[in-house]
């Protein structure tokens, strides 16, 4: 895989110009979402929407086989890499207990994006 910082100011560019991801899982998410989840209300959100949408081009651009992340939280990020690419098979791995919303809201994505594998754990206890 080529990768060049021309090619990945384009794909930055371009994330920062869409308003939404063109998916109606993703963007329900964003909708429902409250406005001020760390206190710095929309222009934080329109941020991140930046930077999920980037991933999204990442995966769509370069088609890589496998994206691991570490340390998933809600899940958005993992989300946006899966759906720009259904052929790559994403991971993601965090903590959260079971009875965490983080958690349950990483199973949903697994159950809309069935390239996405949510594991449950310290990083890790995967590598066995």
């Amino acid at each position: 895989m080529n990768i060049n910082l021309d090619d990945v100011r384009k794909l930055i560019k371009q994330a920062s110009t869409r308003t939404h991801s063109g998916h109606p899982f993703l963007d329900q998410r964003w909708q429902t979402d409250g406005e001020n989840i760390d206190g710095r209300g929309q222009r934080n959100k329109d941020y991140r929407r930046q930077y999920y949408r980037f991933n999204q081009l990442l995966t769509k651009t370069y088609e890589p086989e496998v994206v691991v992340e570490l340390g998933i939280d809600e899940g958005d990020s993992v989300a946006h890499f899966a759906y720009g690419n259904p052929k790559t098979k994403v991971y993601g791995i965090d903590v959260h207990k079971d009875w965490e919303h983080p958690a349950n809201r990483c199973k949903k994505v697994q159950e809309v994006f069935s390239n996405f594998t949510y594991l449950r754990g310290w990083t890790w206890e995967h590598t066995k």
